[in-house]
């Protein structure tokens, strides 16, 4: 029996990642800054700001939880962390993960936000207006706009 072969690979660039100029060393805040740029965190709370004042009637508890204070760009960053901690460290219930006790939770949550500030924020968050999400039939719908903003 004969092997057959397999055609060789010759790539037009080389593999790997390919990093603008100006990052020799980038940090994972460079990483995520070159996806999530200011026009992006500017979209995703001008939706988000959007879709509470649409909802504010439903969820009128969590819409006053939301509305204490102005959701801003910075706060979203910190919204985003909790959310990255969440997903790498494992806690058994979401709730223990403010716990103030490092043997059951992550303290550090609490530095960036209240848990209630926490799911307040995540009942609005939207990544796409209302009048794109009514006026679209593809079924990326919700996120075509973000991946579209992200891609560029």
């Amino acid at each position: 029996d004969q092997q057959a072969s397999s055609p060789e690979f010759c790539p037009m660039r080389q593999p790997g990642p390919h990093l603008p100029q100006i990052m020799s060393h980038p940090s994972a805040l460079d990483l995520f800054e070159l996806f999530f740029d200011d026009d992006v965190l500017e979209r995703l709370v001008k939706c988000t700001n959007e879709y509470a004042e649409l909802k504010k009637n439903e969820k009128v508890y969590t819409y006053r939880l939301f509305k204490r204070r102005t959701f801003s760009k910075e706060e979203l960053k910190r919204f985003l962390a909790a959310l990255v901690l969440l997903g790498i460290n494992r806690v058994r219930s979401f709730c223990q993960a403010w716990n103030e006790n490092r043997a059951q939770g992550m303290p550090v949550l609490s530095q960036l936000m209240s848990r209630h500030r926490f799911e307040a924020i995540a009942s609005f968050i939207h990544v796409v207006s209302t009048d794109e999400e009514l006026g679209s039939t593809h079924p990326l719908k919700k996120i075509l706009p973000l991946h579209l903003n992200i891609k560029q």
